[in-house]
């Protein structure tokens, strides 16, 4: 049936005068009947000729039917559909009366979207290196015919593309260009605000959290970047109130807890005249709460160790040379409570990740300051063999 076919097309051919508009419509009848190849062959005949290659039908029709074949097969036929939209293209330029226009665009469009649907699946594959090629292609002809359904949110896909394959400044274009077309999205907020701060523009970064916050302000992970750009410019008045708005908003949310406490030391180091018991407080509250929430988490355990660990070498520390034998007394039971307070959570700790270095210097401290000689040789060797 094929051959037939295609020997009717030649027959047509014989008279060229007349062979264009009936190919056309030949073309157009083997469309409407489901026969692709014999319609390509008959329009791409039509769209050779002088006689209609000038024609807006002739090249919708053959931007319809080149569609058709992508649809076909559109993992193998992926140029059809390139070819396509710029046949459809070719139709709008040629079209004076405005016939075919709202089709073109329509199929387009159509198109269009296939290119997105491409780029997502390649997203969502995490394919980062191929996915900004369709997207591209999604965002140059969705603009072209229905500017209005254009979703910028293709924009972060793009620069969290880039982000992930090491193009810094090609991500940050692509961010600020997603905002700047109205796509709204914490992630966004937080994704740049980190470009900003790794590329050392912490006052652009800072500006774009506050007003991150002020569209998401139950976002946690804007908040603890916001607080942890802040603590690295040593701008610490602020914290407390943004980590306590935070906290009451996401209570069940363990990082929260482990930013105050490490916010906390940071601003009793920072202010000398300080109360550091009541800090001392707050920090072993926050730990108690990460806690509260897992047990198991090597963050919670040490820093709470090290919170009791800190705070009785800081009242060692804060004591004069000249103290009666009495309050000395006092102190070195205030301290030895600590450390016996400290000990449980270190050794969870080490248990969690033996590896870690500063628990078993930690540890060390503590057994020394316990007079546990058996348990601090112990921990000693296990330092000697990390250092060897």
């Amino acid at each position: 049936m094929k051959k037939v076919l295609m020997l009717g097309i030649l027959g047509i051919l014989g008279n060229v005068a007349v062979a264009q508009p009936i190919l056309v419509t030949k073309a157009a009848e083997f469309l409407k009947n489901k026969q692709i190849d014999a319609a390509k062959t008959a329009i791409d005949a039509a769209s050779g000729n002088p006689a209609s290659v000038n024609e807006a039908k002739t090249w919708y029709y053959k931007g319809f039917i080149y569609k058709e074949v992508f649809k076909q097969d559109p993992v193998k036929n992926k140029e059809a559909r390139l070819q396509s939209v710029d046949f459809f293209k070719k139709s709008i330029t040629l079209d004076k009366a405005n016939e075919y226009v709202g089709e073109c665009k329509a199929n387009i469009k159509f198109l269009a979207n296939t290119y997105l649907q491409d780029g997502t699946e390649l997203f969502n594959a995490k394919k980062y290196t191929d996915v900004k090629a369709p997207i591209r292609s999604y965002v140059s002809n969705i603009q072209f015919a229905d500017a209005a359904s254009f979703n910028p949110e293709v924009y972060s896909y793009m620069a969290y593309a880039d982000e992930m394959t090491g193009k810094a400044d090609s991500a940050i274009f692509y961010y600020e260009k997603a905002l700047e077309a109205g796509y709204k999205d914490a992630l966004l907020y937080d994704n740049l605000a980190n470009l900003y701060h790794q590329k050392k523009e912490d006052k652009k970064c800072l500006a774009l959290l506050k007003e991150g916050a002020k569209l998401y302000p139950s976002d946690d992970k804007i908040a603890i970047t916001e607080v942890n750009v802040m603590m690295a410019n040593n701008q610490l008045s602020e914290i407390e109130p943004i980590l306590d708005k935070a906290i009451s908003l996401n209570p069940k949310n363990i990082e929260l807890y482990l930013v105050q406490g490490t916010a906390l030391d940071r601003i009793v180091k920072a202010n000398k005249g300080i109360d550091k018991e009541a800090y001392f407080q707050k920090r072993l509250t926050a730990y108690k709460k990460a806690l509260e929430l897992d047990g198991n988490n090597f963050s919670a355990n040490y820093n709470m160790g090290i919170t009791y660990y800190n705070r009785a070498v800081d009242i060692i520390n804060d004591q004069s040379y000249d103290l009666d034998v009495t309050m000395l007394t006092k102190i070195i039971d205030q301290c030895s409570a600590m450390f016996k307070e400290a000990q449980p959570f270190l050794e969870k700790a080490h248990k969690l990740t033996p590896a870690n270095k500063n628990t078993m210097l930690a540890l060390e401290g503590v057994y020394y300051n316990m007079n546990d000689a058996h348990k601090m040789k112990d921990i000693q060797d296990k330092l000697a063999k990390i250092k060897n």
